[in-house]
């Protein structure tokens, strides 16, 4: 996995903005700790649904 695969944006309200290729997440939390481990959730979830995807978008053999 590339390196700043999750970028992290700090919003006005204090919320940290997570991008994860072009889906962002809020995570209501100033907390570094919950941001990492939303961070590290969100990159699982991106190579699970990159991986769905990319089986789902081979060609039928049929």
């Amino acid at each position: 996995m590339p390196p700043n695969r999750g970028r992290i944006e700090s919003l006005k309200c204090g919320c940290k903005k997570i991008a994860v290729g072009h889906i962002y997440y809020a995570k209501m939390t100033k907390s570094v700790e919950d941001t990492a481990k939303t961070r590290r959730f969100l990159q699982e979830q991106q190579k699970i649904s990159t991986r769905s995807l990319y089986i789902s978008e081979l060609p039928s053999s049929q």
